[in-house]
Formats: structure tokens, sequence, C-alpha cells
């Protein structure tokens, strides 16, 4: 998939699929939360899909943590992001920030598109306010060692291919459950992150036709 300037443009202008595509990759008896049922004492948060090209290959890219005892999201698989700081002008400034430490990519090469569907994560007591940007140039990724495992970045080609499929995942702190996912190269990717991937994947299908 090569994003031209005329499908940027159509990224940012079209109605999003919304938690119909969200909750196509929910865990079994996860309640939908719309904003009227979010509690009033969630902690704000956001977090980047960076759109970018590399050597002709349009991409995006995930994170997995690095594993903390006190951390309930600690070693999983998601998008660069975290919570709002009070220095933060909005959210979208917070996705921004939270890229450039994470990933090494400076928020002046990055230009957010649109807001995706917010959601909430009732384990963590999270409102995650999804954003899209596009990166200016090629990027150089360099991840932040104290937070950061390793990345995963997707050629969106490959992203478009992903297939829903039911697999049994880790439970931070120990155990195991099953739930839909989807697996590239090995990695597992499910809960929020695949809700979010899923909302991403059925806006560039729906584009790409």
């Amino acid at each position: 998939m090569v994003l031209t300037p005329e499908l940027i443009d159509h990224i940012s202008r079209v109605d999003l699929p919304g938690q119909d595509a969200q909750y196509l990759m929910a865990p079994m008896g996860r309640p939908r939360h719309p904003a009227s049922a979010i509690p009033t004492t969630a902690k704000q948060a956001a977090i980047l899909v960076a759109l970018y090209e590399e050597e002709s290959v349009w991409k995006t890219v995930l994170m997995q943590r690095v594993a903390h005892e006190l951390d309930r999201h600690s070693g999983q698989v998601s998008w660069p992001g975290g919570k709002q700081e009070s220095d933060d002008a909005d959210l979208s400034a917070t996705a921004l920030r939270e890229f450039e430490e994470e990933m090494g990519v400076s928020r002046d090469q990055l230009t957010i598109l649109r807001k995706l569907t917010d959601i909430y994560i009732p384990v963590s007591g999270f409102h995650v306010h999804p954003y899209i940007a596009v990166a200016d140039g090629s990027v150089e990724i360099t991840p932040e060692q104290a937070e950061v495992d390793h990345v995963i970045e997707i050629p969106l080609a490959d992203l478009l291919r992903l297939e829903r499929r039911r697999t049994e995942v880790q439970i931070p702190h120990g155990g195991t459950m099953m739930a839909p996912a989807y697996v590239y190269q090995e990695t597992i990717i499910w809960g929020a992150t695949s809700m979010i991937l899923s909302e991403l994947q059925v806006l560039l299908r729906g584009i790409n036709l």
C-alpha cells in the first residue's frame, strides 16, 4: 500500500469505523464503554499510530514494553504512548511527546492526521486517545531502552493481510487466557492494542478498495 497525498488526505476526512471495528478484537465479555460510561476518575493517555516510508515501503511501528513488576501492561505489545502530563498542550501533544521519548523520533517530523476512536481500559483505568500521524521524510527509530524491549515494524501491506485468530495469550504477572489476536512474525498482538489496530485496518482497507 502506497500512501499518496490523495490517500493521506482521505484518511484525514473519511468517517471512522468506530467501536464496531474495535470490538472485532475485544476479549470475550469485554463490555463497551460509551463516553457516558467512562469513569470521571479515568487516567487520560494517548498513543500514536505513526505512518512512515522506508525504502519505498510504508510502515507503522509497535513496541514490546520492558517488563516491570508493578506495571499491569509491562511486557505487552503496545503502540508507543503513555499518560498525559500537565505540560502537554492537549492529548495529541501527549501522543507526539511519548512517541519522541520512546521511539527517538522528533515530534517535528510528524504531522497529526486525525484522532481514531478512543478506548477505555478497565484493568488499568486508562482512557486512551489514539492518533494517526504521518512522517515527513524518512525516520530513524532509536528506542528508549529503559521502556522498550524491542520494536515491531509492520509494512502496511502486511497489516492489511493480518487476520483475526483466537489465541492463548499471556496475562501480565502470570496466567493465560484465550482471546482474539493478530500474530505477526510470531508476535502476538491482543487487547486494546489489537482493538486500535483493527480500526486502523478497517479504515485502510476501506480506502484501498
